[in-house]
């Protein structure tokens, strides 16, 4: 007889039994109407499930599931829970954001499994969706509980085959849910998320200066070249370093310089040194042919700058932690990383914006963006999950 054993869920499962059919989680998931995000996994497809009840057949709990009633009835009832959702949405929004902006707002609620819907249900009651033409310009303001929004695309966005600026929506509305759900400054000011960010950052930043040969990280005692080293490894994975190494090169690193008389000795000596400037200016395989170079490798940088955009932004969780983590002294935003201003930093407790990425990341289904958190984060994520997945029992309507 196979062993009996436990999965990641506390189900019994036999071991060395094979469960081959990996397309039936995704037909589940089409017939209950459920999303999923772009080369989700069969796993990624049962978790999903798993929040409306349904399990594997294999296991204890999913064996007596797959009647056609049940299914039908689990259908009628997600096919309802959207309606009302959308109903919802458009009496917020109608008359304060553009039809289209709605609408691509209703098409990330499609991807949303049932629990994250009803957290998004529960939580629209009282949010003052307003909408601005700034570039930028979307911010939360927890005084009137007032979600600004605003519909410039940005490269994350078009990644992802957003139709409108759902990155910079599900931020704000994650500012909006912590403070409707967990109070003012409530996720930030959670010992567990503290404890969590404190020991996620402190032993990556430790790792950063050990494998420099910088001793060990204290964020109360950084020192100049820790500081260098933990930016440089933020710009790095962001593609920072290398755009900047072709869009900062100075012009005169491939074309030279025309003449100046004070550093010549003698009239003759600056001359002839213009004389020969000037015949180096008037050659077609001179000047023009450097400065052809130069516009070349300055093009190149803007490649660079245009294919790491979306990136950037995903690396944004970690120097927008970071930052307010260490009191501003690794600042990313002036280092070309995605964040705020320094004294944004210094006044806030680290783990707002972490959220307000976190729930970014969940609410436009970014499994890339998920799977750094989980790199750079992994305690953080583990308490993000548990807060967001449980948040409903926190939540008064």
């Amino acid at each position: 007889m196979a062993e009996e054993v436990k999965n990641n869920d506390g189900e019994e499962v036999e071991e060395g039994k094979a469960h081959g059919n990996t397309g039936l989680p995704f037909g589940l998931c089409a017939k209950y109407g459920i999303v999923l995000p772009r080369n989700a996994t069969p796993r990624e497809a049962w978790n999903a499930l798993k929040h409306r009840g349904i399990y594997p057949p294999w296991t204890e709990k999913g064996k007596d599931q797959y009647t056609s009633d049940k299914n039908d009835k689990t259908k009628e009832y997600v096919d309802e829970k959207r309606k009302q959702v959308y109903d919802r949405l458009r009496a917020v929004m109608d008359n304060k954001v553009p039809t289209k902006y709605r609408e691509a707002v209703e098409k990330q609620l499609e991807m949303m499994d049932e629990n994250e819907l009803d957290i998004f249900d529960k939580t629209l009651s009282g949010a003052n969706f307003q909408f601005t033409q700034k570039i930028g310009g979307a911010y939360f303001s927890p005084w009137g509980k007032s979600v600004v929004v605003s519909n410039h695309p940005t490269p994350l966005d078009k990644e992802l085959g957003l139709d409108a600026e759902m990155t910079t929506f599900f931020h704000e509305y994650g500012h909006y849910l912590e403070e409707r759900v967990f109070g003012h400054y409530g996720i930030r000011m959670k010992p567990e998320v503290k404890n969590a960010i404190n020991e996620d950052l402190s032993e990556l930043c430790n790792k950063i200066c050990k494998d420099k040969g910088l001793g060990a990280f204290n964020k109360e005692r950084i020192t100049r070249s820790q500081k260098q080293a933990i930016i440089e490894f933020m710009q790095d994975k962001a593609g920072v370093l290398e755009m900047r190494k072709y869009t900062q090169a100075s012009m005169y690193d491939f074309v030279r310089r025309e003449p100046r008389s004070w550093e010549f000795s003698s009239e003759e000596e600056y001359n002839n040194a213009y004389r020969e400037y000037r015949t180096y200016k008037d050659d077609p395989n001179g000047y023009e042919a450097d400065y052809a170079r130069l516009r070349e490798f300055w093009a190149k940088g803007r490649k660079i700058e245009m294919d790491t955009a979306a990136d950037r932004q995903r690396q944004g969780f970690l120097s927008d932690t970071i930052s307010p983590w260490t009191n501003a002294k690794i600042h990313g935003y002036s280092n070309g990383l995605w964040g705020h201003s320094a004294a944004y930093d210094k006044f806030v407790e680290a783990g707002g914006e972490t959220w307000a990425e976190y729930c970014s990341f969940r609410g436009t289904k970014d499994k890339k963006g998920l799977e750094m958190f989980e790199t750079y984060m992994p305690r953080t994520k583990k308490v993000f999950d548990n807060l967001y997945d449980n948040s409903t029992k926190e939540i008064k309507e």
